[in-house]
């Protein structure tokens, strides 16, 4: 009942092997070991992980939201393509974004928090 069992149960185990996330470069928070994810933030220079890792620092949401947004930007250039599958990937990852946003606000709602709780911990709506 892991999150890593549950990820190759659900994920990986219905890929293709050639199209697969290699198994050395799948990683999953460790209890034992919790600064592993913070250490593999810092290794990502390119995807700005210096920021990332600063973030979640203060808070893993924190953290979660900037990847979102970085992940948003790229689906947004996707949606610009005019040929190929990229429109296609970009509007399902803006999809995941609405539907992270609705978790969002139902949690929110339902744990009793305040509007402005709510809002900073939403992700940007591409329009």
């Amino acid at each position: 009942l892991s999150f890593r069992g549950g990820m190759d149960r659900i994920f990986y185990s219905q890929i293709k092997d050639e199209l697969n996330v290699l198994p050395e470069n799948r990683y999953f928070p460790n209890p034992e070991n919790p600064n592993q994810v913070l250490e593999l933030i810092e290794k990502v220079d390119k995807m700005q992980g210096e920021r990332a890792a600063e973030l979640y620092e203060e808070s893993a949401w924190k953290m979660e939201k900037f990847a979102d947004e970085l992940v948003e930007k790229q689906a947004a250039i996707c949606l610009k393509t005019t040929t190929g599958i990229e429109p296609i990937i970009g509007f399902m990852l803006l999809k995941v974004n609405d539907i992270k946003n609705l978790r969002i606000i139902y949690s929110g709602v339902k744990t009793g928090q305040n509007k402005e709780f709510i809002k900073e911990r939403l992700r940007k709506v591409y329009g």
